[in-house]
């Protein structure tokens, strides 16, 4: 659901002051709905535990670090994470304002280590509306049972007395509990019954009274059969709908924050440094909070104020990163000191003006950017302007570069006539080698089966122990942290990747039907299926090369015309051209 609301903003063209607010302090906004819960799903995008000997102040230290990380970097375009042992060594961010700054989220509520909740529904009206109705089922089977139950006092006490007579002990106390640990629910309920049957009757409190009535239906299972069982069945009915509603971890505040100290050195076992409250990087602009200490919300409305002099220009220079494939400061996590001073200071001063006087309107800014002369120059570099200008910070012309890891495989589907549009929805699970798995602790990874696998890459479920391998491949970001920019490499294994990882196979095998189609010779086949991958007719060159490999692939494939034009179809989704943006 985060997925889908981050999507959602930008296809609906959400005011970015907005979208900060709610990412950073949905659960505060006076107007909080359900999209903003969502939102403030942010911050709970975190490195979490369930390991038996992890330390509690150990994650609660490493949270407070990656929230600090991430608002640094995605907001203020500052290398925060120098200053979690000592002052920044370049910029004036020091250590004290990255332990204040950390303690806008000390009230969030959350356990330090262990599972974390089940998660808001995120839920449609007739979803609530029937959810409702099946509650109300399970409430009326359970009052129908209640009213029957009273019934059973004359049997329990007989067979308690039965038991008395009989000489039959009251359940092991210490077996019960041996069995619990086991999670077994009879002797877990046998583990409450023994200490109470030793009770007598009248000094029983209420809920006393229905633990020994549970304990002696476990072991008559035909007293009330027909009513327990309604209980049992609406309950289940209840709860498989339940399940079947989408959740998400969403922010909460806490009764009472936590507390937020100094760190020698950052070392968290080390509790002698001085507790400190909320509070901005001390060299930025300061609002005026009336003595009170600020919270997230205040956070949140300080990162979008038009008194803050970073959180503009550090989106618009990332937002020209997109489009340019550098940035006007080529480095957009480091906007410091050590960060690079961009040659064309006064155009993203203009950008970032221009974007808050719109009201924080992406679609108008990237509209302005794609429409501009500079956007549409020619990628074809002249000798005069490599040797001029060699990485083009002037923008004399347009920058080719590789496509992101997710766009490659997008690309090759979309060619292939493979690509579901569809937006949204769950993650998916592409074909993956079984000893991929082998590696991770959660070996599960149940392949999305159908057309439902071909969405887009943007989909594919990110697993931090094992990363899907097509990804890494081609240089997609590490999870794990907070990431402005990608490398951008150029291995053998890629190579590799596009001719046989099955996604590729499976889309050269869709292209291949499709040029197989087209009537008359196999030039013109093979011209239509360079032109359809990389936008333009071949070279004389290229073409006589086609016509090599294709007369090649015929006489190994003994005059298959289907599984040439699939050979075909590799070597051009194998291009360089076919994986750069030109």
């Amino acid at each position: 659901p985060y997925r889908d609301y981050v999507i959602r903003s930008f296809n609906q063209n959400k005011p970015f002051d907005r979208f900060t607010l709610e990412q950073v302090a949905g659960d505060l906004l006076p107007d909080s709905d359900q999209e903003a819960k969502i939102g403030s799903g942010f911050n709970r995008l975190l490195l979490t535990t369930e390991e038996g000997g992890a330390q509690a102040k150990d994650y609660q230290q490493r949270m407070l670090n990656d929230r600090v990380r991430a608002v640094g970097a995605a907001w203020l375009g500052q290398t925060t994470g120098c200053a979690q042992c000592h002052d920044h060594k370049f910029d004036p961010f020091t250590q004290r304002d990255f332990f204040t700054l950390g303690a806008f989220f000390a009230d969030i509520h959350e356990p330090d280590i262990g599972r974390r909740e089940e998660g808001m529904l995120i839920s449609t009206p007739d979803q609530l509306k029937r959810l409702a109705e099946l509650t109300t089922e399970v409430a009326k089977a359970k009052k129908t049972f209640d009213l029957a139950a009273p019934s059973l006092t004359g049997a329990i006490a007989t067979w308690e007395q039965e038991l008395a007579e009989e000489g039959k002990p009251a359940p092991d106390a210490k077996k019960t509990k041996a069995k619990a640990k086991r999670k077994d629910p009879d002797a877990k309920l046998a583990a409450q019954a023994a200490p109470i049957l030793k009770k007598p009757a009248a000094q029983r409190t209420k809920p006393e009274q229905i633990v020994v009535r549970d304990y002696y239906l476990s072991l008559h299972p035909e007293a009330l059969k027909a009513e327990r069982d309604a209980v049992s069945q609406a309950q289940k009915t209840h709860d498989a709908y339940r399940a079947g509603i989408p959740k998400t971890l969403v922010t909460y505040k806490a009764a009472a924050a936590r507390t937020v100290r100094i760190l020698p050195r950052g070392n968290w076992m080390d509790e002698s440094g001085e507790i400190v409250k909320a509070a901005l990087p001390h060299y930025l602009p300061q609002p005026k909070f009336d003595g009170r200490v600020p919270d997230r919300l205040d956070l949140a409305k300080w990162l979008v104020a038009r008194e803050n002099p970073l959180t503009a220009r550090v989106v618009m220079n990332r937002l020209w990163m997109q489009f340019f494939g550098t940035a006007l400061s080529k480095n957009p996590g480091d906007l410091g000191a050590q960060g690079e001073l961009p040659p064309n200071q006064a155009l993203l001063d203009w950008l970032a003006v221009e974007f808050v006087d719109a009201k924080w309107d992406m679609k108008h800014m990237v509209r302005l950017i794609v429409t501009s002369e500079a956007y549409r120059r020619s990628s074809v570099a002249t000798p005069a302007q490599v040797a001029a200008d060699p990485y083009n910070r002037e923008l004399a012309r347009q920058s080719p570069y590789r496509l992101d890891a997710e766009l490659v495989r997008d690309n090759a589907l979309a060619i292939a006539g493979l690509l579901v549009p569809k937006i949204g929805g769950p993650s998916i699970h592409p074909p993956l080698p079984e000893f991929v798995m082998a590696f991770g602790r959660n070996r599960s990874w149940p392949e999305t089966k159908g057309t439902e696998g071909n969405r887009r890459g943007m989909y594919i479920h990110l697993r931090r122990n094992v990363p899907y391998p097509m990804l890494t491949t081609f240089d997609a970001s590490d999870a794990s942290v907070a990431c402005l920019q990608r490398e951008r490499s150029n291995s053998p294994l890629q190579a590799l990747t596009l001719l046989n990882d099955p996604v590729f196979f499976a889309a050269a095998g869709k292209l291949a039907e499709r040029l197989e189609a087209i009537p008359g010779e196999s030039d013109a086949r093979l011209k239509a299926g360079f032109e359809l991958c990389l936008g333009r007719p071949p070279s004389t060159a290229e073409l006589h090369a086609l016509r090599r490999h294709h007369a090649d692939q015929m006489a190994i494939a003994g005059g298959d015309e289907r599984l040439a034009l699939v050979s075909t179809a590799r070597l051009i989704l194998n291009l360089d051209e076919f994986i750069t943006r030109e």
